[in-house]
């Protein structure tokens, strides 16, 4: 995770790891929601989601930003990214 200052803005943007077989899904917009571990998302904030398979980075990400999020409990949220 990292914090960016933009014209008095704190932007944060997090890397995520997302498996190559559901990528393609998020690169033509069919896949919209996004299962996480943790809590610190905000509505505005920036994902890059990285593809890997085989436990390895495939060289491959693409930048989404976070329209909502819902805390689903033991610590997971889901993402509406767009």
């Amino acid at each position: 995770m990292r914090k960016l200052t933009f014209k008095g803005c704190e932007l944060m943007i997090h890397e995520l790891q997302i498996a190559s077989s559901t990528f393609k899904d998020v690169i033509k917009n069919k896949k919209q929601i996004e299962v996480e571990y943790t809590t610190d998302f905000k509505v505005g904030d920036t994902v890059i989601l990285q593809s890997f398979k085989d436990k390895k980075f495939t060289g491959i990400e693409v930048n989404k930003e976070i329209e909502y999020f819902v805390k689903l409990g033991n610590g997971y949220v889901e993402l509406g990214i767009k």
